[in-house]
């Protein structure tokens, strides 16, 4: 985490209204109906309230859609080889000289592109809701001219500059960087003759690191299934963030909806066209075309597609009727080649020093996660009551007071002898004679987010008598097992959970806690695996199977894309962008073992199936494998899986089949994904997450060191 720079002291209108612009703009645009009135004063105070709520608004346009630009000028422009992101130089710091040239002195600079894109986002577009009785605009000035017109007198463009980071010496983890462009914010209100000006200087700070793959709605390497069956985009489709393929797409749309791709810009749909990439390729191992194969047409070129109806509009009809994908967010062809990753060895390494690692060949029989509290029903003494999960019916609302996370597996147990035992609130059970028994240990591991230990990992380990007939809950107290009482991980109190678990394995089950009452087909009756305040990444060597609703405290989105009457097509709400809870779930696979994060469903075993609509908050990525349902094309119909979030996979994995007449399903789920916007627009990602191998935005921070008032 970027540690506060010293300059946050001087960090003033902006950085506080991006929270407050929306509602000074009503409060000015109901000022200004309120005095309106006649003479010069009453036009001068109507135009200084239109310019001030368009210089409020100005915070939100600068972290949400400039920073959009920027992320893309900086995954095309950022220096990925050499010490600097931006710059050049062999000490500890890039010449002020070269960091200029790069981001604001050059013809070609990053300024030069960002003032390019905020123009089109900004001249000659009024500022929404402050339209009453005048009008407000807004311009951006990165470059000595905005909308074509000259930076104001009075008004001073400073160099870009290096502001802090470690050089990257092409070993290890790439550090992230961070530097300023100085901006100046022009918000103009006029109402009549009268025009009201404010101009605030600044600095917008940006700190560049690796991309992560957390940043995509949809990824795939290989565009077909694990068999090699095509996959096309249908008027089902619906993706409202970035999609990539390493290869190409197919589109098939011959009735009235097509396949739709959209979201706040930019969301673009990326190809790379490489004919046959390979899941051990770090760059593509073969030919490359550009462009897309559309039903009935066949593959189509750039030029093809741009002959028929443009690049981001392309449109073919032909005896099967008109395949026309829509790309609200934009569309690339010839995109770069993004390799998936090769191991797991930053994940093991992250786990091992400040996280949770299972031990090397050790498979976990189940791994969940809750958003909990401390049971205070117990009689059992504080340091050893269990975490329960929230209960959703109680008035006023639960908030977690820990994550917890309990890791179990099944071990034998040599020798024989009398068992004690215990159920979980400490109440004796009958003794039992084992022999070389089987139990399943669970290593409970929990933490807080906030107080003076803060992150820091408590655990203890229970072990179950799994012994066939014996209750479930069934502990075994005998000396050496059974531990209740919760103890620190690490002695050393500065050393909090860094948010990885490490599976030197498979998981068979990954789930949050169960649904009230067991059975229901509703997820909004399972409480939430993730607190608020936590962030995990689970990590596994050769395969999850999620088994269980894995759901956020507290939402970033409401709903899912759907479309409407006409075939329009409403995206989902992602309001919430301040939400800091998210999940990562991450297989490698092996030689022999693909690594696929699967939805279980119709196994024999019902441990081992997903509950009817099952809902998951994550993003989940297989690097050599897929991101599927089990047996996806036998047993009944499973509702739909309910994804906020992203899936990154080798090939595309199917969730179910459908009758192509009715449209319903048949076999499996069907998908209702939501993109976890925060990803693309604020750089949140699972901790310790893979990234690619280009550089994006992963922080901003808007400075305003000035601000003054003219009239015209």
């Amino acid at each position: 985490m970027t540690q506060p720079r010293s300059g946050i002291a001087l960090i003033t209108a902006l950085a506080i209204l991006v929270v407050v612009g929306g509602i000074a703009a009503l409060m000015a645009a109901r000022t200004v109906s309120e005095v309106r009135h006649s003479g010069d004063d009453t036009g001068i105070v109507q135009s200084l309230l239109l310019a001030r709520g368009a210089a409020n608004l100005a915070g939100a346009v600068m972290q949400l859609p400039v920073r959009g630009q920027l992320n893309v000028i900086v995954n095309s422009d950022s220096n990925t080889v050499d010490r600097w992101s931006f710059g050049t130089g062999t000490g500890a710091r890039p010449t002020p000289v070269s960091v200029a040239q790069a981001l604001s002195t050059n013809a070609n600079s990053v300024a030069s592109k960002l003032q390019v894109a905020v123009d089109g986002l900004l001249c000659d577009t009024p500022v929404p809701g402050l339209t009453d009785g005048g009008t407000a605009a807004l311009r951006v000035y990165f470059t000595r001219d905005a909308c074509d017109v000259p930076l104001p007198a009075g008004a001073d463009l400073p160099t870009a500059r290096f502001i802090e980071g470690q050089p990257r010496t092409g070993s290890g983890v790439a550090a992230d960087q961070t530097f300023a462009l100085p901006f100046v914010v022009v918000a103009e209100g006029s109402v009549g003759p009268y025009t009201r000006t404010i101009v605030t200087s600044g600095e917008y700070q940006f700190t560049v690191g690796r991309g992560s793959f957390a940043q995509y709605a949809l990824f795939t390497s290989q565009h077909t299934t694990e068999t090699g069956t095509d996959i096309w985009f249908t008027g089902r489709t619906l993706f409202d963030g970035p999609v990539h393929t390493n290869s190409t797409f197919r589109f098939y749309g011959p009735g009235p909806d097509q396949a739709w791709f959209g979201g706040a810009d930019p969301s673009p749909v990326t190809s790379a066209g490489c004919v046959a990439p390979t899941p051990t390729s770090t760059t593509c191992p073969s030919s490359t075309v550009a462009g897309a194969e559309f039903y009935g047409s066949g593959f189509q070129n750039v030029a093809q597609i741009e002959a028929n109806g443009g690049i981001a509009s392309p449109s073919f009809s032909n005896g099967f009727g008109t395949h026309a994908p829509e790309f609200t967010g934009g569309v690339g062809w010839n995109a770069e080649f993004v390799p998936l990753p090769q191991n797991t060895l930053d994940q093991r390494a992250a786990g091992e020093a400040a996280g949770i690692a299972v031990p090397s060949g050790r498979n976990l029989t189940l791994l969940e996660l809750v958003a909990g509290r401390a049971d205070t029903t117990s009689s059992l003494p504080v340091e050893q009551r269990n975490m329960r999960p929230l209960d959703l019916s109680a008035t006023p609302a639960e908030t977690a007071s820990h994550q917890v996370i309990r890791a179990c597996y099944e071990q034998t147990v040599s020798g024989s002898g009398t068992v004690q035992r215990e159920d979980a609130n400490g109440n004796a059970l009958s003794s039992v004679f084992r022999s070389n028994p089987t139990w399943t240990f669970c290593d409970e591991y929990r933490y807080t987010g906030s107080g003076a230990n803060a992150g820091r990992l408590e655990t203890r380990r229970l072990v179950y008598d799994s012994s066939s007939g014996t209750p479930t809950n069934a502990l075994v107290v005998n000396a050496g097992f059974t531990d209740r009482e919760w103890t620190w991980l690490h002695a050393d109190p500065s050393l909090t959970f860094n948010g990885v678990v490490h599976v030197d394995g498979t998981v068979e089950r990954v789930r949050g806690p169960g649904r009230t009452p067991a059975g229901s087909t509703d997820p909004d009756t399972a409480p939430p695996a993730i607190a608020s305040f936590a962030q995990v990444t689970v990590a596994a060597e050769r395969g999850v199977r999620i088994t269980g609703d894995l759901k956020y405290e507290d939402l970033p989105c409401v709903g899912t894309p759907t479309r409407g009457p006409g075939g329009t097509v409403v995206p989902a709400v992602c309001d919430n962008l301040d939400a800091r809870n998210i999940l990562g779930i991450y297989s490698q696979g092996t030689t022999g073992s693909p690594g696929n994060v699967m939805i279980g469903h119709n196994n024999g075993n019902a441990t081992l199936n997903a509950p009817d609509n099952v809902t998951i908050h994550g993003v989940l990525m297989s690097s050599t494998g897929i991101v599927g349902v089990e047996s996806f094309n036998s047993g009944g119909v499973r509702g739909t899986v309910n994804l906020i979030g992203g899936v990154i996979e080798y090939y595309y994995g199917a969730f179910g089949t459908f009758n192509a007449s009715t449209g319903l399903n048949t076999h499996g789920y069907g998908r209702a994904f939501t993109f976890d916007r925060r990803t693309r627009d604020t750089g949140l990602a699972p901790p310790y997450f893979p990234t690619i191998g280009t550089d994006s935005v992963r922080e901003v921070v808007v400075l305003a060191y000035g601000q003054r008032e003219q009239v015209e």
